[in-house]
């Protein structure tokens, strides 16, 4: 009895284990939480709700119904379980170019073997995701400055709007508070925090630090930037190639880098992203 006892442990411990690695293996694709962090329960499902690009209390609708309907009313509970499922696991789908009501119900149904599918295949996440994929730069219309212009020496400034196509890069929000804007990189560079008296890009985020980034051109190259972390709490990161050529993983920047066009940075774990343009 004591054997089968620790060998059923052993075995859903396992099971628990892959489940874990499988989640993981789609979180890595969206650059999003480590193994440790796909181990951990309910934390593992907000992970895979920020996959989607659905908020994470979300996570409750796996959590309040079994903790609240009972007897009869499990069957309730089992309903919305299953709606919540086929919406995560179609959403994750949808952002990594497939169909939403296909991965959706097979997620649910066909004993996650859709799922498998979306961790180990040649599927990645895309720029927008499904419907949502964002305008390419020449369909993009500047829209009207969404940052504070620097500080100049002259007493009696002339107060001119600023270009984008004046300055030979620009930095695009792929994600974020400002999500589908473009800001054109100064010459005098741009600094990115929550402190409205020293950024001239403005985050409400908790996450930032008052003064979280800089973006500075590159001299030696107009259509680089360099980025450097002011040693903000959270950190500032930029995109790297992963393990596989069409994969991506997010790495800390520690003082400075320079990013090209088409280069990406976030800010702290999912604040903002911005490319390089």
């Amino acid at each position: 009895m004591a054997e089968a006892i620790v060998f059923g442990v052993i075995f859903g411990l396992g099971i628990y284990l892959f489940i874990c690695f499988v989640q993981f293996r789609i979180c890595e694709k969206f650059g999003v939480g480590s193994l440790f962090e796909c181990c951990i329960p309910v934390y593992n499902a907000f992970l895979l709700c920020r996959c989607a690009d659905i908020s994470g209390w979300n996570v409750l609708w796996l959590i309040l119904p079994g903790a609240f309907f009972t007897g009869h009313q499990s069957g309730i509970a089992a309903i919305i379980t299953v709606i919540f499922s086929v919406v995560l696991w179609g959403r994750i789908a949808e952002r990594m170019g497939r169909s939403f009501w296909q991965y959706g119900l097979g997620g649910t149904f066909l004993l996650g073997i859709p799922i498998l599918v979306l961790a180990f295949g040649t599927a990645q996440a895309t720029q927008g995701g499904g419907a949502r994929q964002l305008k390419r730069q020449d369909e993009y219309v500047t829209p009207e400055p969404i940052y504070k212009p620097l500080p100049v020496n002259d007493p009696y400034p002339v107060q001119q709007p600023v270009a984008a196509a004046s300055y030979s890069s620009s930095i695009y929000c792929i994600s974020g508070e400002y999500r589908g804007n473009a800001v054109p990189v100064t010459p005098d560079g741009l600094t990115i925090g929550r402190d409205p008296a020293k950024c001239q890009i403005v985050l409400l985020s908790n996450d930032a630090s008052r003064t979280h980034t800089s973006v500075a051109p590159d001299r030696n190259n107009p259509r680089s930037v360099i980025v450097t972390d002011l040693q903000s709490t959270n950190g500032t990161f930029r995109q790297i190639p992963g393990s596989s050529p069409q994969s991506f993983k997010w790495e800390r920047i520690v003082g400075s880098t320079v990013l090209n066009q088409g280069g990406r940075f976030r800010i702290g774990k999912d604040v903002a992203e911005f490319e390089v343009r």
